[in-house]
Order: structure tokens, then C-alpha cells, then sequence
């Protein structure tokens, strides 16, 4: 059903509905674009509520650097995550091994994290 109203800019989006109510979950580069997808949604005739479950490419980045961050303290200053879709890229400078295997397991625990690239480095 939705296949039709999802635009070439989403990542990729699935969506259920139960008594007029649209759930849709999926993966987007940006709040605005997922703000865009909650609308065409709530544009379908019928549709009484819209419940957005989907993630940004910049929340699950955020929640990485936070999860991140609760582990290593200052440390993770040194660090930048990016995301891209679930896949997430850590880049940086560690102090020790120890400490890569911390951000390892730190990111792998965030939900939504589908992969993950560790391309820290010990300083």
C-alpha cells in the first residue's frame, strides 16, 4: 500500500495499520524527511492518527555518542559517529585497546544499530 507514496529520498519505511491508525517505522536521513513521511501519511483518506516510530540517521547517531559517552566519559570527545540508514561509523582516537572494545560493545546495545564499523584508533 505504501509502496506508491514513499518519494526516493527515504531510506527505507514500512507501515501497518489497525483502526485507522498508521504505525510506520524505518529509517530516514533527517527529522524533516521523517516529519514528510508522517504527513503523506496522515494525507490518506481514512487515516485518523499517524504514530511515528521512524528513526533519523541523526537520532541513532546521537544515541551512539550518548551510549558512547555514559561509557568513556570525556574520552569519547575525541570521537565522531556518523550514521547512515542503521549502518554507523565511529571515527577517532582512543586512549588504549581497552577502550575500543568499550565503544564496540557500548554502540552494539543502542536499538536500531544494524551495523557497526569501529574505525577508532589508539592514540
Amino acid at each position: 500500500m505504501w509502496g506508491a507514496l514513499v518519494p526516493r529520498w527515504c531510506g527505507w519505511l514500512t507501515g501497518d495499520v489497525a483502526d485507522q491508525r498508521v504505525q510506520r517505522r524505518g529509517y530516514v536521513r533527517t527529522h524533516e524527511q521523517a516529519e514528510r513521511a508522517a504527513a503523506m501519511a496522515r494525507s490518506v483518506t481514512g487515516v485518523v492518527a499517524v504514530e511515528r516510530g521512524i528513526r533519523t540517521d541523526e537520532d541513532l547517531a546521537h544515541d551512539v555518542r550518548e551510549a558512547i559517552s555514559r561509557d568513556l566519559g570525556a574520552s569519547a570527545a575525541n570521537l565522531d559517529v556518523r550514521s547512515e540508514f542503521g549502518r554507523v561509523d565511529i571515527v577517532g582516537r582512543v586512549r588504549d585497546a581497552q577502550a575500543l572494545r568499550r565503544i564496540d560493545a557500548a554502540a552494539r546495545q543502542v536499538p536500531g544499530v544494524l551495523v557497526m564499523h569501529n574505525l577508532a584508533t589508539v592514540a
